[in-house]
C-alpha cells in the first residue's frame, strides 16, 4: 500500500491509513472482495485486529484504488483496498517460516539510548496447499502466532529506578494504600508485569472447480489477540501511577466465514455470488476485583482544580461496564451480460450489522481527591455515577442492527479501438429497524428528536468514467472520471444515541459537594443518593443526517517514454464534501460575554465583570454538558496531484519515483469513537462553529519511490534486493491556550489569539518583562503564527518536520533438504537513513489531540478589554520562555524513529 503515491500511512504506530486526505476510517477493505473491517469503529487502523486480520503469507496480492467508478465500489470515500488470498494448486506447496526482531537489533536513537519498547517481536507460521481430487478439489491453510514482549511503562515513583519519576515517595503510595484498603480497595503493588501482546491468526480454503464454467469457494479465517494494558501511567509534573488491581488485559477475537461462487453461464453471461458471516468480540478482562476508580493528589492543591502528581485505584471508568459483540452478514450478487461493444453489469449487494454494545463508564463510581488527608477524610473534590435507570445491567447496552442494501447497474461502451466509456448507477438504502429509546423532555428543550436514525436515508451515486488510447508511436492513454461516492460512518458514531438517550442511565456529576457521602470501592456500595437529581447525557443524530457522501473526480495521463520502457504518468484527483460529519455540543448555553478576538466566553462573570471560575454558567442543568449532535456539512475538499516516473519490472529490474502534492481541509477530523470526544478533539475559536480547516490528514508534498532488482547469480537460486523511500512533509498541528481559554470545561481545544506585539494582551503581575519580550521574540520566528498576528491562528496551520525514511530488503535463496524445496533468508533494514545518522529518519509527533501550547489563558481585563496571558508554565530551568514542543515516536512498540534489522527464515517446498 505504501507504494501507492495517493495513499499516506498518517500514524504508523497505529497502522492509520489515509487515502486523498481523508480519516483512516473511511476505507473500504476486504479479503476476496468480501468486507473485513472493523464492524464498529474502535480500531485505528479500520481492521478487527491489531495488526492484519490474515497473515501476508496467505495473500496473493493486493489491490488499492483511490478513483475506482466501477458501481461495486462501495462503502468508502478513501480508498478501496482488497487482498486475494493463495489457493492450492495439484502441486503441493507451502512455506515454513520465522520472524525475528529483538531489541538489541533496534538503534539507539537520537538520544544515544537503548530501546524499551519492546524485548523482542517474533512471528511464527507455515502454509500449506495442494489438491484433494486433481484438476477439481484444492486446499490451502496458513497459521501464524505473532507476539512481542515488551516491559511494562518506565515510569515509577522516587526511588522506583524507573527512568521517568513522579514526585512520589515510597511513604506517600503505601499511606495511600493502607487508607485504600479501609475502602475497599484491592492494591498490589505499582510494579507492573511485561507488557505483552499474542495475536494469532488462521486461515482455511477450499476451491472447488465443479467444471469449466463454474468454480466454488469456502473461505474460514480467524484472528485473536491480547493485549496488556497498565492504565495510567504517565510521567511529568502532572504523572500519575496505578496499582496493580487496576490492570487488564484487552482480547479481541474475529471470525469469518465466506462463500464466493464464479459462474459462466454461456459465452455471453456471467455472475459472481459471494455470501459472509463474521463475528467479532472486544471485551476487557480485569486483573483485580471491580471497584470504583479513585485518583488521588499527591501533594494537594489550592487551584480551581487539582494538579501535580496522583495514584491512580480501582478499575479504569471506562472499563467498569465494557464489551462489544457483534454479528455480520454479507451477500453480493452481480451479473455480467458481454453484448456487442458493450459489457452490461448489474446486481445487488448487502451488509447487516448486528450490535450489542455496553459502554457505561463511571458504573461502579469514580472519585478525585484532591490530597492524601482529603483521602483519609473521605473527602472527594469530584465524583461520578452512571446506573442502568432499570438497576439491570443489559439494559445500559446499545442493541440495534444496521442493513445497508445496494443496487447497482453500469455499461462499459467500447465506442471504437481508441475510447471506451463507463457509465452507471449506484443506490445504497441503508435500514436501520429499531430506534434509540425517545426522550420527550429532551426533544421539548432543545426542538428536535433524539432518536432519529439513518433508515431510509437513500444516496444515489451516479458515476462516469472513460480511458482514451492514443494512436501514438508509443503507448499513450487519457483516463478520467466523476462520481459521487457513499462512506460508511464507524458504527459506534451511530451508536452513541443508543448508549446515550437520557433514559437508559441515570447519571451524576458532582464537584465540591456541600454533602459528602461515604466512600467506598465496591461498586454496590456508591452513594446512589446523588443520582436524585441527574444529569441526563443524549447524544442524538440530525433528523437530516446522512452517511459520508463525496463527489469524486480525476483526470491522468499516461505515457511510455521511448527509453528502457519508462512510463510517465500525471493525475489529478479531487474530493469534495456533499455529506462529512460535523459534531456540535448542544448543551454549552449562551455565551456570558465574547473576547477581543469575537471568541464566545461561557465562564460566569463576577459583579465587576471579571471572568469568574464557573464554566458553562448558562447550560441547562437538566443536561449533562457532554450531550451532542452529529449532522452533516457539505464543507470540506481536497485536491492532490502526483506526478509518476516508473519502469515496470522487467528482467528482474524495476523502479518508480512519484511526486505527490495537494491539500484536504475539514469541519471535524472524526478522531475518537466518543461523540463527544470527537467534538472537543477538534480545536477551534467558537466551538459549535461550522468551519472547514485544514485536516489531520492532509500531507502537503510526498516524495516516494521503490527499487527492485532480483537474478539468479548462482544456480537456480535467486538473489533479490529492494529498497523504499518515503520524503513528506510533516503532520499539521494547532496552537492552542494551554486551559480552559472560554469556559467550555475543555482545556485543550482553543485555539490562541496571536498577538501583534507588546501591548496587543496583557500579562499577569508575575510576568517580566524579559519574559514578555522574549514570547514576541517566539512568534516572530515561527512562520505558522507571525502570518497570523493580530487574529486567531486557524487549526492546523503548523507542521511539524519533514519525515525521511529509506527501507531496504535483501532476500537470498539457499538450497532445500529435498528436491525441489528452497530455503529463504531475508533481511530488512527499516529506517536505514537512522543508521547512518541518528538524527536522521525520525518522526516528530505532538501528542492528541495534534496541538501545542503557547500561552494560557488568564482572564480578560474588563478595563481594556484585552486578553491576559500567563507564560508561568512556559519557562525552562534557565527562566527562559519555552512553549510546549513537540517529541519523537520513539516509546511504542514500533521503533520508528530508530533503524532495526529483523530476519526472516523461511523453507519452501
Amino acid at each position: 500500500m505504501r507504494l501507492d503515491p495517493m495513499v499516506n500511512i498518517t500514524d504508523p504506530t497505529r497502522g492509520e491509513i489515509s487515502a486523498l486526505g481523508q480519516n483512516s476510517r473511511y476505507n473500504n477493505i476486504s479479503i476476496d472482495a468480501v468486507p473485513t473491517n472493523d464492524p464498529f469503529g474502535l480500531e485505528a487502523g479500520g481492521l478487527p485486529s491489531l495488526g492484519q486480520p490474515i497473515s501476508i503469507d496467505t495473500i496473493q496480492e493486493i489491490n488499492v484504488s483511490t478513483n475506482n467508478y466501477d458501481v461495486t465500489n462501495q462503502r468508502n470515500t478513501g480508498a478501496q483496498i482488497n487482498a486475494v488470498t493463495k489457493s492450492g494448486t495439484n502441486q503441493f506447496h507451502g512455506d515454513l517460516y520465522y520472524v525475528y526482531l529483538p531489541a538489541k537489533w533496534v538503534g539507539k536513537g537520537s538520544n544515544d539510548t537503548p530501546f524499551t519498547g519492546f524485548n523482542k517481536n517474533t512471528t511464527a507460521g507455515f502454509t500449506l496447499g495442494g489438491p484433494i481430487i486433481k484438476d477439481k478439489l484444492f486446499f490451502f491453510v496458513g497459521y501464524e502466532d505473532q507476539k512481542t514482549t515488551a516491559p511494562g511503562p518506565d515510569v515509577g515513583i522516587i526511588g522506583s529506578g524507573a527512568s521517568n519519576t513522579i514526585n512520589v515517595t515510597p511513604t506517600q503510595l503505601a499511606q495511600i494504600a493502607q487508607i485504600a484498603q479501609g475502602y475497599g480497595w484491592s492494591t498490589g503493588g505499582i510494579t507492573t508485569g511485561a507488557n505483552n501482546t499474542d495475536e494469532k491468526r488462521y486461515l482455511a480454503k477450499i476451491d472447488w472447480n465443479i467444471n469449466n464454467n463454474h468454480r466454488l469457494s469456502f473461505r474460514y479465517d480467524r484472528v485473536k489477540s491480547n493485549l496488556a494494558v497498565y492504565p495510567n501511567f504517565t510521567p511529568g509534573n502532572n504523572g500519575s501511577v496505578s496499582y496493580a488491581a487496576r490492570f487488564y488485559s484487552q482480547l479481541r477475537d474475529f471470525r469469518n466465514f465466506v462463500v464466493n461462487s464464479y459462474d459462466d453461464w454461456s459465452d455471453t453471461f456471467s455472475t459472481e455470488t459471494s455470501v459472509s458471516y463474521g463475528k467479532y468480540a472486544r471485551v476487557p478482562q480485569l486483573d483485580g476485583p471491580l471497584a470504583a476508580q479513585a485518583q488521588v493528589y499527591v501533594n494537594g492543591s489550592t487551584g480551581t482544580s487539582p494538579s501535580g502528581p496522583s495514584v491512580y485505584l480501582g478499575t479504569d471508568r471506562s472499563y467498569q461496564a465494557n464489551s462489544l459483540n457483534t454479528k455480520t452478514w454479507t451477500g453480493f450478487w452481480a451479473g455480467t451480460l458481454f453484448l456487442n461493444g458493450h459489457t452490461v453489469k448489474f446486481g445487488v449487494d448487502f451488509v447487516r450489522n448486528q450490535y450489542d454494545n455496553l459502554f457505561l463508564q463511571d458504573y461502579a463510581g469514580t472519585y478525585v481527591f484532591r490530597s492524601i488527608a482529603d483521602f483519609q477524610a473521605g473527602k472527594y473534590y469530584q465524583y461520578q455515577l452512571a446506573r442502568p435507570s432499570t438497576g439491570a445491567l443489559a439494559s445500559a447496552s446499545a442493541i440495534w442492527s444496521y442493513d445497508n442494501w445496494g443496487f447497482f447497474a453500469q455499461d462499459v461502451w467500447q465506442i471504437n479501438d481508441a475510447l471506451n466509456l463507463q457509465y452507471g448507477l449506484r443506490m445504497d438504502v441503508p435500514r436501520v429497524p429499531t430506534k434509540p429509546a425517545y426522550n420527550a423532555q429532551f426533544a421539548q428543550t432543545f426542538g428536535y428528536p433524539n432518536n432519529t436514525t439513518i433508515d431510509g436515508k437513500t444516496v444515489l451515486e451516479p458515476r462516469l468514467s472513460f480511458n482514451y488510447t492514443f494512436d501514438t508511436a508509443l503507448p499513450t492513454q487519457l483516463r478520467g472520471g466523476i462520481g459521487i461516492f457513499m462512506g460508511a460512518t464507524p458504527a459506534v458514531w451511530q451508536s452513541n444515541p443508543y448508549t446515550n438517550n437520557g433514559i437508559n442511565v441515570a447519571t451524576a456529576f458532582v464537584r465540591n459537594p456541600a454533602t459528602l457521602y461515604p466512600v467506598s470501592a465496591n461498586p454496590t456500595g456508591q452513594p446512589t443518593q446523588v443520582l436524585s437529581l441527574p444529569q441526563q447525557r443524549v447524544d442524538a443524530l440530525s433528523t437530516s443526517f446522512q452517511q459520508p457522501t463525496v463527489l469524486k473526480a480525476s483526470l491522468a495521463l499516461d505515457h511510455e517514454l521511448p527509453w528502457w520502457g519508462m512510463v510517465a504518468s500525471a493525475e489529478i484527483s479531487y474530493v469534495k464534501d456533499q455529506n462529512a460529519v460535523y459534531f456540535q455540543a448542544i448543551n454549552l448555553g449562551a455565551p456570558t460575554t465574547f473576547g477581543p478576538d469575537g471568541r464566545p466566553i461561557y465562564f460566569k462573570l463576577n459583579p465587576n465583570g471579571t471572568l469568574g471560575t464557573t464554566t458553562i454558567a448558562n447550560t441547562n442543568r437538566a443536561f449533562n454538558p457532554q450531550s451532542t449532535l452529529l449532522t452533516n456539512t457539505d464543507l470540506g475538499s481536497a485536491a492532490y496531484t502526483t506526478l509518476r516516473l516508473q519502469r515496470p519490472a522487467a528482467d528482474g529490474f524495476g523502479w518508480s519515483l512519484a511526486w505527490t502534492h495537494g491539500r484536504a481541509d475539514a469541519v471535524n477530523p472524526g478522531t475518537s469513537s466518543v461523540a463527544y470526544s470527537n467534538w472537543s478533539n477538534a480545536p477551534a475559536v467558537n466551538p459549535n462553529a461550522n468551519i472547514a480547516y485544514n485536516a489531520n490528514y492532509n500531507v502537503r508534498d510526498r516524495f516516494s519511490g521503490y527499487l527492485s532488482w532480483s537474478h539468479k547469480l548462482f544456480r537456480d537460486y535467486r538473489t533479490t534486493f529492494g529498497a523504499f523511500l518515503n520524503i513528506a512533509s510533516g503532520s499539521p498541528y494547532s496552537w492552542i491556550f494551554g486551559n480552559d481559554a472560554n469556559g467550555d470545561t475543555i482545556s485543550y481545544n482553543d485555539l490562541v489569539y496571536v498577538p501583534t506585539g507588546p501591548g496587543d494582551v496583557e500579562f499577569t503581575s508575575t510576568t517580566s518583562a524579559q519574559l514578555q519580550q522574549q514570547f514576541f521574540s517566539y512568534i516572530k520566528s515561527q512562520a505558522g503564527l507571525a502570518r497570523y498576528a493580530g487574529r486567531d491562528v486557524p487549526r492546523n496551520s503548523s507542521y511539524l518536520p519533514w519525515t525521511h525514511e529509506i527501507d531496504l530488503r535483501f532476500t537470498q535463496e539457499i538450497p532445500g533438504l529435498f528436491k525441489d524445496n528452497k530455503g529463504e533468508v531475508v533481511l530488512d533494514l527499516y529506517n536505514f537513513l537512522n543508521m547512518l545518522d541518528r538524527k536522521w529518519g525520525q518522526f516528530n509527533y505532538v501528542g492528541f489531540p495534534p496541538a501545542r501550547n503557547l500561552a494560557n489563558f488568564a482572564g480578560i481585563d474588563p478595563a481594556t478589554g484585552k486578553y491576559i496571558y500567563d507564560l508561568s508554565r512556559y519557562v525552562d530551568a534557565n527562566g527562559n520562555y519555552a512553549p510546549e514542543s513537540f517529541g519523537l515516536l520513539d516509546t511504542s512498540t514500533r521503533p520508528v524513529s530508530r533503524w532495526s534489522v529483523q530476519v526472516t527464515v523461511r523453507y519452501k517446498f
